[in-house]
């Protein structure tokens, strides 16, 4: 850790404050916990991999840049306001990336969010199915080591 104020349990952590569980933490990143990759006057990120340059309040998003209020996102770009999108650019109020109101997506969001709590998907980030790579394309064996068998049933 450099130059970082008020950092537990962060690496490579350079220029940051008050961040938690943060591997690669850096330029200006600011209350930002369980992340990787996150910096660039990035605000308010949690659960977040490789999300910055300017981007707030964002949650359970990969590689969100310049985007704000997002949640459950991935590859957007210049968004806010968006639920479950990905590959977005300049938009906002969108969920699985088609356009709402704001009043219409705020209310749509409410209903997801209330189904989400009931099954327990809120809070969680993307499930490994979603992955766009293989458990042998990872590094995912070093912490979540499985003989071939188990590895090729998931």
């Amino acid at each position: 850790m450099h130059n970082s104020k008020n950092c537990i349990v962060c690496y490579d952590c350079y220029d940051a404050e008050d961040c938690r569980y943060g591997e690669h933490v850096w330029r200006n990143a600011k209350k930002v916990m369980d992340v990787s990759t996150v910096g660039r006057d990035a605000q308010r990120i949690y659960e977040c991999i490789n999300t910055g340059i300017g981007a707030s309040n964002n949650l359970f998003c990969a590689i969100c840049r310049s985007s704000s209020n997002m949640f459950y996102c991935q590859e957007c770009f210049n968004c806010q306001d968006c639920f479950g999108c990905v590959g977005l650019k300049n938009q906002q109020y969108c969920l699985f990336n088609k356009q709402y109101t704001q009043e219409a997506y705020e209310q749509e969001v409410a209903k997801i969010i209330q189904i989400m709590h009931k099954t327990g998907e809120r809070g969680q980030f993307f499930h490994p199915s979603l992955s766009l790579y293989g458990y042998n394309e990872t590094v995912a064996h070093e912490q979540f080591p499985l003989s071939q068998t188990q590895a090729q049933q998931l």
